[in-house]
């Protein structure tokens, strides 16, 4: 399990599982649904998206691993029309 923390807008927080694998890597998606955390398929990007595998076209909000690095703990800057810090923790 993964939870999502912050104070973000659109809301993506909460507890994600892990549902797949997209390329090779790990892909979740939150409980209450809504919100996927997913790594790009090289491995180096990892993204807080509405649709495993899918980035966003401005507008429309999600959040990127800064800096990347190939793992899903971390902070997540705001991307688009996204607001606040997603922090990203393993329970």
């Amino acid at each position: 399990m993964i939870l999502v923390s912050g104070e973000l807008t659109p809301d993506a927080t909460g507890l994600y599982e892990r549902v797949s694998d997209y390329y090779g890597h790990p892909a979740y998606t939150r409980q209450a649904g809504g919100w996927s955390l997913w790594m790009s398929a090289d491995g180096i990007d990892a993204l807080i998206s509405p649709e495993i595998g899918t980035v966003p076209d401005e507008p429309d909000p999600y959040w990127a691993r800064v800096p990347a690095g190939g793992s899903f703990p971390g902070i997540y800057d705001h991307q688009n029309d996204a607001l606040g810090h997603a922090t990203v923790a393993n329970v």
